[in-house]
């Protein structure tokens, strides 16, 4: 994604480039200045142009424009809000100074439309039977818009860091907000704005708490066995709730043809079980690991898309708060009760 970073666009990252050989490097990101996104934009009357000597206001309609360069970046309604970069930053710096957050990468895309910053939380761990640590991250999202088409917004994820899985699709899905992700904040430009971030913060704060709860239902997965026919059943019930039941299929070779494929999703997932990054084929940490390694890197339909930004964001956008979160979701509910 790249191709989207303009000469009016910027973008910093702490140690390893994250994309495209994309930005320049910096020591910290410790504010919007350090990211020079400390620009502001501004709402200003659309006209419509008659000739060259006459416009007429366009009722309702205004244009949202960067104050440091005048381009327009959208076409917004009376209603629409302006939320500065300073205010989304602002949660994370009040956040930084209490040592809760680290930013790792910070820029904009599309000249502006579109402005980030991913910052990695304090870690949690998980201690294996053999005494090692599995070491778990924990990321913030702040995003921001500019051109009417989408919310600002904070994303809250677990990560594994043996999966690698780093922030570098994290611009392009903001427009699918899902407002049934407890891990998704959205603000939207209408209303006071400025409770809206103080809420989020104040929500972002007592999130840590669910976060230790997390940690705690992790360890007691390594803590507890489980034997390879259990685990087999366990992907059994997985594979059938992420894909489509064979026997829905219309004609008798399409149903085989998928049952086929269930299997093989089943092999797939024992493999990983025994296999997967970090994996021993032991415990139920080990299976909720497969079960995500899977739905993350194995299954095929992230790549789909032709184009590799187009999968990387489609990929990301399941990943973080999409489908991939709720089969997640399911896999520990069963776990649990296994």
């Amino acid at each position: 994604m790249g191709h989207e970073i303009t000469a009016r666009d910027s973008m910093v990252y702490v140690g390893r480039k994250p994309w495209h050989d994309a930005g320049r490097p910096v020591e910290g990101i410790h504010c919007a200045e350090d990211a020079a996104l400390a620009w502001t934009v501004s709402k200003r009357p659309l006209m419509a142009v008659i000739d060259a000597e006459t416009a007429v206001p366009v009722p309702n309609r205004f244009a949202t424009v960067r104050d440091d360069n005048f381009e327009a970046l959208g076409v917004v309604g009376s209603t629409y809000q302006v939320i500065q970069n300073r205010g989304v930053f602002g949660i994370h710096d009040a956040m930084a100074a209490e040592g809760m957050v680290e930013a790792e990468t910070a820029g904009s895309v599309k000249g502006g439309r579109r402005v980030w910053l991913a910052s990695k939380l304090n870690g949690m761990h998980v201690t294996r039977r053999d005494g090692s640590l599995d070491a778990l991250q924990k990321y913030l999202l702040f995003y921001n818009s500019h051109d009417g088409a989408s919310a600002a917004g904070v994303t809250l994820t677990p990560i594994r860091v043996v999966c690698n899985n780093t922030l570098t699709a994290a611009i392009g899905w903001t427009q699918r907000q899902r407002s049934d992700n407890p891990n998704h904040i959205s603000i939207w430009h209408q209303g006071n704005v400025s409770d809206k971030l103080k809420e989020a913060h104040r929500v972002l704060l007592e999130s840590q708490a669910g976060f230790e709860k997390l940690g705690e239902l992790y360890q007691g997965l390594e803590d507890e066995r489980i034997s390879m026919e259990s685990f087999r059943t366990f992907a059994d019930e997985i594979a059938a709730a992420v894909g489509q039941d064979p026997e829905d299929k219309k004609t008798e070779k399409k149903r085989e043809a998928a049952r086929r494929d269930r299997a093989r999703e089943v092999d797939q997932l024992v493999q990983l079980f025994g296999e997967g990054k970090g994996n021993r084929g032991e415990t139920k940490w080990d299976a909720y690991n497969a079960l995500c390694e899977w739905i993350d890197h194995e299954r095929t339909r992230y790549r789909q898309a032709k184009d590799a930004g187009k999968r990387a964001e489609n990929h990301m956008a399941s990943t973080v708060w999409g489908q991939s979160t709720v089969h997640k979701g399911h896999a520990l509910k069963l776990l649990a009760k296994a």
